[in-house]
């Protein structure tokens, strides 16, 4: 069994399919970095993929950037407490991906 310290999650399209690897795989107090790059459907462009993948209903807005990371945040939040741990985001940048940094406590 490999030990994780930290984790850069960067997949083509939705990322919630990756989440739960992601955690079970990181070591307590290691670090997961999440690029979200499905920005169509977390921008508001596409409404229905976010609705699909992240659970979340995305109206296209003057403040949409922030609805995106907010948008992650929660989709790792949801992932997170189904495997009972705890999360402090870090951190957050949104250019034409959205960057998170966290590190998982159990």
């Amino acid at each position: 069994m490999w030990i994780v310290f930290a984790s850069h999650l960067d997949p083509f399209g939705c990322l919630t399919n990756f989440l739960d690897a992601a955690f079970r795989n990181v070591f307590n107090g290691g670090v997961i970095v999440v690029s979200a790059t499905d920005i169509a459907s977390l921008y508001g462009t596409c409404p229905a993929p976010a609705l699909r993948n992240y659970g979340a209903r995305i109206v296209r807005t003057d403040f949409f950037k922030e609805m995106a990371a907010r948008v992650v945040v929660s989709a790792l939040a949801r992932c997170v407490t189904s495997l009972v741990c705890l999360l402090p985001p870090q951190q957050g940048h949104v250019t034409p991906g959205i960057y998170l940094l966290g590190n998982p406590e159990r």
